[in-house]
């Protein structure tokens, strides 16, 4: 189970848990949408993770174009000359 599913199976719990008690029902609910929130951002830096994998190990790439990528990562602070 991927960190996402287990995220949406607690907003499930939570929308449960707000039809089961009427006094706290706005708060679960709350609870539930930010599950989904998480399972949905989850989500996207998981495809991200794996879309950088995939540009990483694509053949066709040059080794001058990675470096390029990764110098625009890593790129250090200019020193300050006083």
């Amino acid at each position: 189970m991927t960190p996402a599913e287990r995220f949406l199976e607690e907003a499930v719990e939570c929308e449960r848990m707000s039809q089961s008690s009427p006094t706290n029902k706005h708060a679960w609910l709350r609870m539930a949408e930010r599950w989904r929130q998480c399972a949905e951002l989850e989500n996207k830096l998981e495809n991200k993770s794996a879309s950088d994998r995939k540009s990483a190990s694509d053949p066709t790439e040059q080794p001058s174009d990675r470096m390029e990528r990764r110098s625009r990562r890593t790129r250090p602070a200019k020193a300050r000359i006083h």
